[in-house]
């Protein structure tokens, strides 16, 4: 799949229904609720992988990520 600028990757307390594996770009996380770390942007070196940790134990994502 591809993103572009301003696409949402994952919705915060959305379940997974999958991972993500980073090819290149940025990933900005923000949070609507307490639950999320502070908003930052994660600038991703090839081959990252997003939302294992939700996948394996299905928990809805504590942000909403968008590229």
């Amino acid at each position: 799949m591809t993103f572009h600028k301003g696409q949402v990757l994952a919705y915060e307390g959305h379940d997974p229904y999958g991972i993500f594996v980073i090819q290149s770009g940025n990933i900005r996380f923000s949070k609507g609720k307490a639950t999320c770390p502070t908003e930052h942007i994660w600038r991703s070196p090839k081959g990252n992988v997003l939302g294992v940790d939700h996948f394996l134990d299905g928990s809805p994502f504590c942000c909403t990520c968008t590229a």
